[in-house]
């Protein structure tokens, strides 16, 4: 970014680490629901994969997962919903949470016919919302200026968070 010196939030064992908690959060909000996650972009994906193999590695079923693309907070395309059971748990699953416009066009979008809780994860939230999304599941909470900008990388053993300041 521009030639900043960015400030390292997390490494890649915090990062691993900030993943199992959520992941194990998430399964006792669930309870004996059936989770589906929904992963934001290739970020989102990433953290969806992490989160189901934690989540069958700790003897739950697979959970459902879906990734969705977004381009300037909106939906790429139209979603091809699969049958959300009743009284599912829905996770959408981004990296950093700011304004929270993406997250709630998404939510828009989600199907009406069945009942179902949903909640949202995050990597990093980093404040500064325009819309009223309440994050149930964070690895960072950070207050951040509205000039910064948080980037999330997430690589094996190269993964990190770093903030950049203008």
């Amino acid at each position: 970014m521009s030639g900043d010196t960015p400030l390292i939030l997390m490494d890649a064992a915090r990062i691993d680490r900030a993943i199992h908690r959520m992941a194990y959060q998430m399964m006792e909000v669930a309870a004996d629901q059936s989770i589906f996650l929904i992963g934001l972009n290739q970020n989102g994906e990433q953290l969806v994969r992490k989160v189901s193999t934690i989540m069958t590695d700790a003897g739950e079923n697979e959970p459902l997962r879906l990734t969705l693309e977004t381009e300037e907070k909106r939906l790429v395309e139209p979603v091809d919903w699969p049958v959300i059971p009743e009284g599912a748990v829905i996770i959408l699953i981004d990296d950093v949470l700011f304004s929270g416009e993406t997250l709630f066009n998404v939510l828009q979008a989600l199907p009406a016919e069945t009942a179902y809780a949903v909640h949202v994860a995050v990597l990093v939230d980093r404040g500064h919302r325009r819309l009223p999304i309440l994050c149930r599941f964070a690895g960072l909470e950070i207050s951040t200026k509205l000039r910064e900008h948080v980037e999330v990388t997430l690589d094996g053993d190269q993964s990190d968070v770093r903030l950049y300041r203008s």
